[in-house]
Parts: structure tokens; C-alpha cells; sequence
């Protein structure tokens, strides 16, 4: 129905944000895109296959460099960080530890309210939030050294 409009809309968003951020280099761009890709693409599927992470269990983690999805989940009103498996895989980031040093916390307003869009999901809110203006190469790094 609204799905693949609302795939339309994301992917237009996406495109003009890798077009609106100073990336350092082709490589870098490439890694962009091809990671918002498949973010993308899983927003229009189940979230089964998503790893959950709760916003308590990185409270004491430096603000992270990654763009991440978050929901709203209405059971208890928390924010979750969702990173698909296989982005995990295929950043070879396997290690939950390690995971959560490349996440960002959000949990209060002024993060919130730089969210760059918001689609209705199956558990509530989808929010694709827009972190490109935190550089994202500490997290690349962090890749490279595992």
C-alpha cells in the first residue's frame, strides 16, 4: 500500500543526505550508500532479524559515530537501537561489546529532534534518524581493527 512510497521517500531522503554531507573520500561515499541501502531495505521488513538493543544498556557509552534506526516501543515507552543482522555481519562487528561502543545513546530531546523522518511500523514510530553530522569514521576504524 504506503510501503513502497514510503520506501520512495526514504531513499530520496537518504540520497540527499549522502549528497549534503562533506565525505572525505569515493570509498567513503560508497560505504554510505551502501549501508543506507540496506537500511532501507530491512525498514520494509520484519524486524525479527533486527538486534535490540535498549538505550539503559549504553547510558554510560560516549556518543557514538553511526547512523542507527530507533523505535518507540509502546510496551514500555523505551527507545531500542535497531542495526540489522546482516549489517553486523558484513561489517564483521559479531561482538555485542563492540556493537554498543559504535552506537550512539539517544534518549533525550535534542537528539530527537534532529530525526530526519518518521513512518508508522508494526511496533510503533520507525525513525530514521540523521547522525551524518557526527562523523561516522571512528566507527569505520573500529571495523578496520577487528
Amino acid at each position: 500500500m504506503k510501503t513502497s512510497s514510503r520506501g520512495q521517500q526514504l531513499q530520496s531522503l537518504t540520497l540527499s543526505l549522502i549528497d549534503s554531507q562533506p565525505m572525505k573520500n569515493t570509498a567513503q561515499v560508497a560505504k554510505f550508500k551502501v549501508l543506507l541501502n540496506h537500511l532501507v531495505f530491512h525498514l520494509t521488513l520484519d524486524t525479527d532479524d533486527y538486534w535490540h538493543l535498549s538505550v539503559h544498556q549504553l547510558e554510560q557509552q560516549n556518543h557514538a559515530q553511526i547512523f542507527a534506526l530507533l523505535q518507540h516501543c509502546r510496551s514500555d515507552d523505551s527507545i531500542i537501537l535497531q542495526i540489522p543482522e546482516t549489517i553486523i555481519k558484513s561489517l564483521s562487528m559479531s561482538d555485542v561489546n563492540v556493537l554498543s561502543i559504535a552506537l550512539i545513546s539517544i534518549w533525550d530531546d535534542s537528539v530527537t529532534k534532529k530525526i530526519a523522518v518518521t513512518s508508522n511500523g508494526a511496533a510503533g514510530d520507525v525513525l530514521f534518524v540523521d547522525l551524518f553530522k557526527v562523523i561516522t569514521l571512528s566507527c569505520a576504524n573500529l571495523v578496520d581493527k577487528n
